[in-house]
């Protein structure tokens, strides 16, 4: 038992060790950042940003790979079959992370069980817009129609459990609404129908609205941050209109495969905080409408926690189901 218990100690020893030499030659070629969509999409742009700046720290290449797909989970089922060494991570979304669980019942992967969390980026707010056809000038002007009228207003969205379509179903229940969920294949043709005034109104991100808003072609009723935000500094907060229970950004961190070291994912942690400590790429995403909130992997694993039982209740009650 003892001699056992002695290589027990040793075979620990020995995995600590290759784990710190592990991150101390980390990395000595290119590492991958998988991105589970489209290129120059709001979640590509961002992770160019970062990545760019991101290899200047670690002093490799940082190559995009875009794996788009089933809202985010093509690219996260590559990422959670990579090897666990830190040359593959991903730049996700929150909802791949905390939505798609609970529609995607069926996956190849557990973001539990397959991955592990490094750093929370970026935060990226949307805005309650409607088509100025609507006659809205305010939330209340809408929330009261939407009580007169259940089932009359339509709202577009990116798709099935897109960060688009879960704030207008978080909507719904906390105004206790009855709205039509209209699904596109990207945020760009479901825009283009609500400026079209085919459809009510959209549940968007700010960056993608603003100059439409500023031109007078959409009507910007309230943004979903916690703070006004600087591309729309006089719409006003749900907060401030008295629905705080609408707040809702639409957030990307990096994950990596479980079971990569530690020491590894600390080193990856410590960098990215380094490259969201540089004032040109804290500007560069702010200009995508985005407020940087990094953290370490306890902060994300904590946001992981969160927001997954705040969209587990959500899809519970909308019944949404994969498209």
């Amino acid at each position: 038992m003892r001699a056992a218990w002695r290589a027990g100690l040793l075979a620990l020893a020995w995995l600590c060790t290759a784990g710190s030499a592990h991150a101390l030659a980390y990395p000595d070629h290119p590492v991958r950042m998988v991105v589970p969509f489209p290129p120059a999409g709001a979640a590509d742009l961002g992770a160019r940003i970062v990545s760019e700046a991101l290899a200047g720290v670690l002093k490799q290449p940082v190559i995009i790979d875009n794996r788009p797909g089933a809202n985010g989970n093509i690219g996260a089922e590559n990422l959670a079959k990579s090897a666990p060494d830190g040359y593959s991570i991903m730049f996700a979304p929150m909802s791949t992370l905390t939505i798609n669980p609970y529609i995607y019942a069926k996956a190849s992967f557990s973001v539990d069980r397959d991955m592990a969390p490094v750093a929370k980026i970026f935060d990226t707010a949307l805005v309650i817009e409607a088509n100025p056809g609507m006659g809205f000038k305010t939330l209340g002007d809408l929330i009261a129609y939407a009580k007169k009228n259940p089932g009359k207003l339509s709202f577009a969205s990116g798709g099935n459990g897109s960060s688009t379509h879960m704030m207008g179903e978080l909507f719904k229940n906390a105004t206790h609404t009855d709205l039509l969920h209209v699904p596109y294949k990207g945020n760009g043709p479901a825009l283009a129908d609500v400026l079209g005034g085919a459809v009510s109104l959209m549940f968007d991100q700010v960056v993608s609205s603003a100059q439409h808003i500023a031109s007078g072609r959409l009507t910007a009723l309230a943004v979903t941050s916690g703070a006004r935000q600087p591309l729309l500094p006089n719409v006003p907060t749900v907060g401030e209109l008295g629905y705080r229970q609408l707040e809702m950004s639409a957030w990307q961190a990096v994950m990596v495969p479980a079971g990569t070291p530690a020491p590894v994912i600390d080193k990856l942690a410590k960098a990215l905080a380094e490259v969201l400590a540089q004032p040109a790429v804290r500007q560069r995403l702010e200009g995508l409408g985005a407020t940087v909130s990094v953290t370490d992997p306890a902060g994300l694993a904590r946001v992981l926690q969160e927001e997954s039982a705040r969209w587990k209740l959500v899809v519970a009650q909308a019944k949404i189901k994969p498209e």
